[in-house]
């Protein structure tokens, strides 16, 4: 039985792992005997001393026999698995930076372009009173276009939030 895609296969786990799935899901399983519980949490109880944390995501942990982290060429080919996660020391309560640092991450949407249909309008002239009422309605919405995408919004809550991260910052422990 070939694995699914874009997932760890027994290559990426111990040999001692690999060996006790063979044994409890492969063909002679039944005939030669299951490994018991106690062999499985033995073995795994094992792997948990030899995880490390992937240096590019800190919420990938994988066996420290691998030369890389697997799960970070899985999430490459575009499939999320785990989402970045921080710890937050619960004897001070909540932390700022984290948050802080996500928000900033959060691109502004810009001005944007509004959209041309002046171009369109300009080859209707013929039509004299009807054009000049449509394009007067085109650049009507071009100008609110610009208004309410410009971006003006976004940078004014991002400032309003941080002056809110600055005053949190100044707060007593």
């Amino acid at each position: 039985m070939l694995p699914p895609p874009v997932c760890i296969t027994l290559a990426h786990l111990p040999q001692e792992i690999g060996g006790l799935f063979t044994r409890a899901f492969g063909p002679d399983g039944a005939g030669s005997g299951r490994p018991d519980g106690r062999q499985w949490i033995a073995e795994l109880d094992a792997l948990a001393s030899r995880l490390m944390i992937c240096s590019g995501n800190k919420a990938h942990l994988f066996f420290n026999g691998l030369s890389s982290c697997p799960w970070c060429l899985i999430e490459s080919s575009g499939v999320l698995l785990f989402v970045d996660y921080t710890i937050v020391d619960t004897s001070t309560g909540f932390s700022i930076e984290p948050v802080w640092s996500r928000i900033l991450g959060v691109p502004s949407p810009g001005a944007g372009n509004a959209p041309s249909l002046l171009t369109y309008l300009s080859v209707a002239k013929e039509f004299g009173q009807a054009a000049r009422a449509a394009e007067a309605r085109v650049r009507g919405l071009q100008h609110a276009w610009l208004c309410e995408a410009s971006g003006e919004e976004f940078n004014a809550k991002r400032d309003e939030l941080r002056a809110l991260t600055e005053e949190y910052r100044k707060l007593p422990e």
